[in-house]
């Protein structure tokens, strides 16, 4: 196993014998290791593969599959809408900029919402796989906030803190005549 292509660069795991061919048989597979902790994180590890027949003749493949150590979370996703701050008078719709993930991609994003601005009370909270999520409450201030989530299951921290009203009520409108 080693950092480049064409067994080339640092070395992390040489050669290793997993198994002794009897005479007969024709195929073999079985689970290997390799210690996750030698693997450089944010880098892909290549993996050659050599086998040997019973006469002792060999068959190399160079670079047979690799290994990507992800460890890195991704970007953090930005608010756009509804502004903090704003109002909203239908369903609420929450946005947000798609965050990046150079290694494994962006999987999903949790989103939170809560009528408590430090979060103490959840009035929503949903894994999505787009970057908007629309929920139904009741009319009153929310607060909410978005951490994505990569293909490998690391996590960014948390976006900003955005607030906004839902107010689904008509004005009222008196006629004291």
């Amino acid at each position: 196993i080693t950092a480049q292509t064409g067994q080339g660069g640092a070395v992390y795991k040489d050669w290793t014998n997993i198994f002794y061919s009897a005479a007969g048989i024709s195929s073999y597979s079985d689970n290997w290791s390799i210690d996750f902790d030698s693997l450089i994180s944010g880098s892909t590890a290549y993996v050659s593969i050599r086998a040997y027949d019973s006469a002792g003749n060999s068959k190399s493949l160079t670079d047979a599959f690799y290994i990507k150590k992800d460890t890195i979370a991704p970007s953090i996703a930005v608010l756009s809408s509804p502004g903090d701050g704003g109002f909203v008078d239908s369903s609420p719709l929450v946005s947000w900029s798609d965050s990046s993930d150079s290694m494994s991609g962006i999987y999903s994003y949790a989103v939170y919402v809560s009528t408590m601005e430090d979060f103490s009370v959840i009035s929503s909270s949903e894994e999505v796989f787009v970057s908007e999520y629309q929920t139904s409450l009741s009319s009153k201030k929310y607060w909410w906030r978005v951490k994505s989530k990569d293909s490998a299951g690391n996590y960014s921290a948390f976006s900003s803190t955005y607030s906004f009203t839902f107010d689904a009520s008509a004005p009222v409108i008196t006629n004291n005549q």
